[in-house]
């Protein structure tokens, strides 16, 4: 539900009226539930809002990881800034800190035999 303009919708987890995702200029104004910064640089809706279930467009999509354990859609690693985020409970084994960056574990990014060529 919005207010037909596009520029505010209903955030049902707060109970109030917010902007649209679109409309955080920066990223510290997105990293606000239920929004995240793209890796294109701009604010829009999570994952899981935006594909849910839907495992084949979630993985199509470079700022989203198909997490194999709740069989929903999430943040991709590389998007998580630091050794405590990659490594929160909310990540559950899907990434690891190499030390400098978060990246994605190899059985969230290739979780079945058909992949086995790309790992």
């Amino acid at each position: 539900m919005g207010d037909g303009t596009g520029i505010c919708t209903w955030n049902s987890t707060s109970s109030n009226c917010q902007r649209t995702c679109a409309f955080f200029g920066t990223k510290d104004e997105c990293d606000s539930l239920p929004c995240e910064w793209s890796l294109g640089g701009v604010c829009r809706e999570t994952c899981l809002t935006i594909y849910g279930a839907d495992e084949t467009s979630c993985r199509l999509d470079a700022n989203c990881l198909w997490n194999i354990d709740i069989q929903r859609c999430a943040m991709a690693c590389s998007k998580y800034p630091d050794p405590t985020s990659c490594d929160a409970p909310s990540v559950a084994g899907m990434c690891i800190y190499d030390g400098s960056n978060c990246k994605s574990n190899c059985q969230h990014l290739y979780p079945t035999s058909d992949d086995i060529a790309s790992c």
